[in-house]
C-alpha cells in the first residue's frame, strides 16, 4: 500500500486500530487523516489543531482517536464519523509530543516539552497523576499492558517506570548517552525497550531495572521502538531511514546464527555471542553445510 498522507508537509506519527483495518496519520500540515487500509480510501480529514499534530492513538475499542499537537491541545474524535468529541487545552503548558490510551481506554497519557508526562481521565480530561522527574523534555509516554505502570522517555537521557496510579517512580533506567526518544513494554510487561539519539536500543528488566541487552546497527539517532505481539521480535526505526528487526528469543537467535555461520559454534562462542545461559555441550551446528 502507498498512502499519500500529507503531500506538502512531513508526517509525525501514525497509528493502526486493533484489527489493523484503519490507519491514522498526523502531520505538520495541522491535520489528521484516517484511511481504510484495505482500499486505501481516505475516510476523514480531521481539522482542529492550530499547529503541527505530533501524536495520534486509537482507543483500545477502536471507537475514538486521540490527537496531540504543538498547540498544547489533546483532541478526541469519533472514529465512526470523524466528529470532535472533546478538546483538552489545559493538560499541558507546552507542546505535546505523544499521546496514548490505557488498555481499558479509561485513561490517557501524554508527554510534553513542559517537562512532564500526565495521566488523565479520557472522558473529562481531569489529570490524575503528573509524572515529573526528568527535568527536561519528555518525548514519549506509554502504559504497560496491565495498566498498572507507565514508562516515559526523557531528554535527560533516562527512561523511567512509574506507578500509574500514584505517580511514584519505580525505576530510573540510566544507560543511554543522549536523549531517550521512545519506550515500549513487552507483551507480558517484563521488559522495557528504549531507544535514543545515541543510536542504540536497550532492553531492561522491569522488575529490577537491570540492563539486559544493548542493540546496535543503526547509523544515527533512533526515533521509535515496538515489540511484536508475541515478544520474540523488536523493531526499531531510525533517522538513517531504516527499520531494524532484532530476534530476542534464544531459539530465534540460534536459528539466525546457524544461518550465518559455516562451521559449528563452540559452547563458549555460543555463550559469548548469543548470551544464553546454556547453549548445550555440542555448541551450535550450522544450518547450511560448509
Amino acid at each position: 500500500h502507498d498512502f499519500q498522507a500529507h503531500e506538502t508537509e512531513r508526517f509525525n506519527d501514525l497509528a493502526l486500530n486493533g484489527p489493523g483495518t484503519l490507519l491514522a496519520t498526523a502531520g505538520n500540515d495541522r491535520v489528521v487523516r484516517v484511511w481504510d487500509v484495505a482500499t486505501e480510501e481516505l475516510l476523514f480529514t480531521l481539522t482542529g489543531h492550530r499547529t503541527p499534530v505530533l501524536g495520534v492513538a486509537f482507543s483500545p475499542d477502536g471507537t475514538e482517536l486521540a490527537t496531540a499537537g504543538a498547540d498544547e491541545q489533546i483532541i478526541l474524535w469519533s472514529v465512526a464519523d470523524g466528529t470532535q468529541l472533546a478538546r483538552y487545552p489545559n493538560i499541558h503548558s507546552r507542546y505535546i509530543n505523544s499521546v496514548a490510551f490505557s488498555p481499558d481506554g479509561v485513561r490517557g497519557i501524554s508527554a510534553s516539552v513542559d517537562w512532564t508526562a500526565k495521566i488523565w481521565d479520557a472522558k473529562t480530561g481531569a489529570v490524575s497523576a503528573t509524572l515529573n522527574a526528568h527535568g527536561d523534555w519528555v518525548y514519549d509516554a506509554v502504559f504497560s499492558h496491565d495498566g498498572r505502570m507507565a514508562a516515559t522517555a526523557g531528554a535527560d537521557g533516562i527512561a523511567r517506570i512509574w506507578n500509574a496510579q500514584t505517580g511514584v517512580v519505580l525505576q530510573a533506567l540510566a544507560g543511554h548517552l543522549d536523549d531517550v526518544t521512545a519506550v515500549a513494554f513487552s507483551a507480558d510487561d517484563s521488559m522495557l525497550a528504549t531507544v535514543s539519539r545515541d543510536g542504540t536500543a536497550m532492553l531492561w528488566d522491569v522488575a529490577t531495572g537491570e540492563l539486559t541487552m544493548t542493540l546496535t546497527g543503526h547509523k544515527g539517532q533512533l526515533r521509535d521502538v515496538l515489540f511484536s505481539p508475541d515478544g520474540t521480535l523488536l523493531f526499531t526505526a531510525g533517522e538513517d531511514m531504516t527499520v531494524r528487526v532484532y530476534a530476542l528469543e534464544l531459539d530465534a537467535l540460534i536459528d539466525l546464527a546457524r544461518r550465518r555461520i559455516t562451521r559449528t559454534l563452540t559452547p563458549d562462542e555460543c555463550k559469548l555471542y548469543l548470551l544464553p545461559e546454556d547453549c548445550g555441550a555440542r555448541g551450535v551446528q550450522p544450518l547450511v553445510a560448509p
